[in-house]
């Protein structure tokens, strides 16, 4: 799903000055081919090869631009003094 998506899933579990009292970030994983579905441009955070089992790895590499990714969401949300 994309960051979008999941916004408005969480905000909906919330009462609204809930959701409101917290600094969120949902960030929207890039769009790659994703094996698991045929190649096919997907938004996901990670590549897999061959299924979900624990058999079948993540593809390292996928997973560690997600990382960068994600960190660099983070990062600046503690320079900025969240916790």
């Amino acid at each position: 799903d994309t960051g979008r998506g999941v916004e408005a899933w969480v905000s909906s579990l919330l009462p609204r000055d809930e959701f409101k009292a917290f600094d969120w970030e949902f960030p929207t994983a890039k769009i790659i081919p994703y094996t698991l579905n045929g190649g096919a441009p997907s938004s996901v955070w990670y590549d897999r090869v061959g299924g979900f089992e624990p058999r079948y790895p993540e593809q390292t590499p996928s997973v560690e631009r997600s990382a960068k990714q994600v960190l660099d969401v983070i990062d600046p949300a503690v320079k900025r003094g969240v916790p």
